[in-house]
């Protein structure tokens, strides 16, 4: 058979083969994601695969149905990758099914895809330039297209042809069972192209280590199809029973703390005089700090438990080792409290003399410097999700509004409102942006007052101001205490430019001096509309006589993948006059804790957004069970751990990056069995915040 023979029997196959391997290269090519050999592989030849079965359905069509079928599904596949790079290029992660069927919401972004169009233009035109490519060419020059062609074929002919979709079919499937073959020995590596296929790992990782269409393919299939969720809770339970574990200890032995209190030095002591110890002053006495748990017994919970995946939880939380009361416990008990997240907000936008409050704040209050904040799969709503329940999302859905109907004891207007506060949400952007009309008054707050359901700003503008957000919302609850106020702000939004943030004009003025590009200008700029609410909410609640008594907790959604460069590390690097490292220093962050008189803590324990609640619930004195949230309390002994959606962590002991060799930090050795370990728990941390969420758990633990 010569060349001409093979294009004219194959070339629907040449070509698709051709263009869903280019889709994949363009999508890889256009973001940031390091560049995964065996991953880009894995998502060629599954695309190989794919295409090759498609062509062979469509053997069975012919004349114009056969080309209206192949332009719709060409068509589709191109949007499909187009839309993921722009998408990506907005947001910094890549979309999952569930946001795909919200697409409405995302449209009101039209500026910045707009923009992104035009950034990512090398990357989407050889996308678009696939169906006029087969219009014009391919389907001109083949025969699969062509009833009448295919009619006047000779018998040999004839019969190559009709043996085209068994031949297709049965490469394809070789293929295919060579694919998973060639990876079963590494189902073992949790993040293995095998393991990523099959298992519950991150969405961006997934289309990193499989592809696309794989992992769109894994979508489909887990709605017909539940693994079993509880295998990571068991494999953690497995490894400590047989090995040694750092992290566990009874519930019933708290550990013996000695606090020895230091007396301030007076006017009239020299601070630089050692005292003589007096002999007659006994010794302090221990103090015995308690945990942080709640009377659940587990074991009876346990026996009569027929359901194996409530069981795994019950075994699980009740192998968990609770974190400790310590000092700190109750410092803040019978506060009213203030809680933000603010957008995109990160240690760019800390400035003494362009956002003092910020500073104020940041540096007052308990100073965290080993703080991180990690980008989840539905950026905002999963950064919020993480910051006001204590648990990890769940990937690829939107974990927020999921919990919508769940029991969410440990949110912290429902721990609040319990207790008699007065609860009040708002957010300056769209009420049901995210649904967020339908998640937040199920975690304990009384009214969600966004734009469209209640807020009613001065002006609506993008981004709107949350400086104005305060100053029409505080009246709400500021002469009813105790309360508790939560707002998720949106001023610090991209774009990052005078043009297109209104917030970032209206403090233009403040930035003009500074040396830097117009994106970090405006950054800085838009963050001080946020720095402006903060003045006014302190000037308020100085004016109500109860600043003393306010506690205020800032933390943010994400860091600013707005700014120039991969998740916005150019501007990162920009700030610090040296590059950035993108794999860790970029998510560095800024946690606020501050009450006004309070002496302010500086901590340098490592920590992060997932440990915001089991800290506030301790501060406050609430009673709260610490085995039952993935974070544990920063200010106690807990060991502590980082974690990323990459599969990245960070222990006391070093790092890992994408779950890969575990690097320990200088001077420290770790056992062989550290790196699994560790990822055993992060596993196991994952499953149980998804059971919590699709199983409904807390309500099955408290009725």
């Amino acid at each position: 058979m010569d060349r001409n023979h093979i294009w004219r029997y194959y070339g629907n196959h040449i070509f698709f083969c051709a263009a869903f391997s280019l889709f994949e290269i363009m999508l890889r090519f256009s973001t940031p994601q390091p560049f995964d050999v065996t991953g880009f592989l894995f998502s060629i030849l599954f695309n190989i695969i794919f295409a090759l079965v498609f062509c062979s359905a469509m053997n069975f069509i012919s004349g114009k149905a056969h080309v209206i079928v192949i332009n719709v599904v060409l068509s589709l596949i191109a949007v499909l990758y187009i839309t993921q790079i722009i998408y990506h290029n907005v947001f910094g992660t890549f979309y999952n099914t569930e946001s795909m069927f919200n697409a409405g919401q995302i449209l009101q972004f039209w500026v910045f895809i707009l923009g992104s169009l035009r950034d990512k233009l090398l990357f989407i035109l050889p996308c678009v330039a696939m169906i006029p490519v087969y219009n014009f060419f391919v389907r001109k020059t083949v025969l699969a297209s062509k009833r009448k062609n295919t009619k006047r074929l000779t018998g040999m002919d004839s019969h190559w042809f009709g043996q085209l979709k068994q031949i297709t079919l049965g490469i394809a499937s070789a293929l295919y069972l060579i694919m998973f073959t060639a990876f079963v020995p590494f189902a073992s590596d949790s993040f293995s192209p095998y393991s990523t296929f099959f298992g519950q790992q991150s969405y961006e990782e997934s289309i990193n280590r499989t592809g696309l269409l794989s992992t769109l393919q894994v979508d489909v299939l887990k709605i017909f199809i539940s693994g079993d969720s509880s295998s990571a809770l068991r494999a953690l339970d497995e490894m400590r029973s047989t090995e040694h574990i750092e992290d566990t200890a009874p519930v019933s032995e708290p550990e013996v703390v000695i606090v020895v209190t230091s007396p301030p030095a007076s006017a009239e002591t020299d601070p630089n005089t050692e005292e003589e110890p007096d002999e007659d002053e006994p010794p302090p006495e221990p103090v015995v700090y308690d945990y942080n748990v709640m009377d659940i017994d587990f074991e009876s919970l346990i026996e009569g438990e027929s359901r194996a995946s409530i069981r795994a939880l019950h075994e699980y939380f009740l192998n968990e080792k609770p974190s400790q009361k310590n000092e700190y416990t109750g410092m803040f008990e019978g506060y009213n409290l203030v809680m933000f997240v603010a957008e995109a907000f990160s240690p760019l936008a800390v400035h003494k003399e362009l956002t003092p409050t910020l500073y104020k704040l940041v540096h007052e209050g308990f100073h965290f410097t080993n703080f991180y904040t990690a980008l989840w799969g539905v950026n905002t709503s999963d950064g919020e999700y993480v910051a006001m329940t204590g648990l990890l999302p769940k990937e690829r859905v939107w974990s927020f509004y999921r919990s919508r109907n769940n029991y969410m004891p440990f949110a912290m207007g429902n721990q609040l409102q319990n207790l008699g506060y007065k609860t009040a949400s708002y957010h300056n952007h769209t009420h049901s942006y995210y649904r967020r009309h339908l998640s937040h008054p199920n975690i304990g707050y009384e009214f969600f007052k966004a734009v469209g359901n209640g807020l009613e700003l001065p002006q609506i503008v993008w981004p709107n101001s949350d400086y104005e957000m305060i100053q029409v919302t505080i009246d709400d609850y500021i002469d009813h205490q105790p309360f508790h106020a939560y707002y998720m702000t949106v001023s610090g939004h991209s774009l990052y430019t005078f043009s297109g943030n209104m917030m970032s004009r209206r403090n233009r003025e403040a930035v003009e001096h500074l040396p830097y590009s117009e994106e970090l200008r405006a950054y800085i700029a838009c963050h001080i509309e946020l720095d402006k609410a903060l003045e006014y909410l302190l000037l308020r609640l100085n004016q109500a006589g109860i600043a003393e008594n306010t506690v205020i907790v800032l933390s943010t959604d994400h860091l600013p993948h707005g700014l120039p460069g991969p998740l916005g590390a150019d501007g990162y690097s920009e700030f610090l006059g040296r590059p950035v490292d993108m794999d860790l220093e970029l998510y560095e962050n800024n946690l606020i804790i501050y009450a006004q008189g309070m002496e302010p803590v500086t901590v340098d324990k490592l920590s992060s957004s997932l440990d915001i609640i089991p800290t506030i619930s301790n501060l406050m004195g609430l009673e709260y069970d610490s085995r039952l949230l993935m974070g544990r309390d920063i200010l106690s002994n807990s060991d502590p751990l980082v974690i990323f959606l990459n599969g990245s962590f960070i222990t006391k002991n070093g790092h890992s990056l994408r779950g890969r060799d575990f690097i320990p930090n200088p001077g420290v050795a770790v056992d062989s069995n550290y790196l699994d370990y560790y990822k055993a728990v992060i596993a196991a941390k994952f499953s149980a915040s998804v059971d919590i969420l699709d199983l409904d758990y807390y309500r099955i633990l408290f009725g």
